[in-house]
């Protein structure tokens, strides 16, 4: 069974700013590294990632 990767979105104001990208960039080395890895596991597992990589915060969302 192929496991299709899941599209990872991140908020865009009106502006085309995209403020969740910027505080990531804006992280120490190591920091950013464990995020993008988060986000990673995100992109790949969808939400069958859970705990404790991921919380359910309701209507779709992880």
């Amino acid at each position: 069974m192929d496991v299709i990767p899941w599209t990872i979105l991140t908020y865009e104001t009106h502006g085309g700013e995209k403020p969740v990208d910027l505080f990531i960039k804006k992280q120490q080395p190591q920091a950013r590294s464990k995020i993008i890895h988060n986000i990673r596991l995100l992109q790949q597992y969808g939400n069958v990632l859970s705990m404790p990589h991921a919380k359910i915060l309701g209507g779709g969302l992880y």
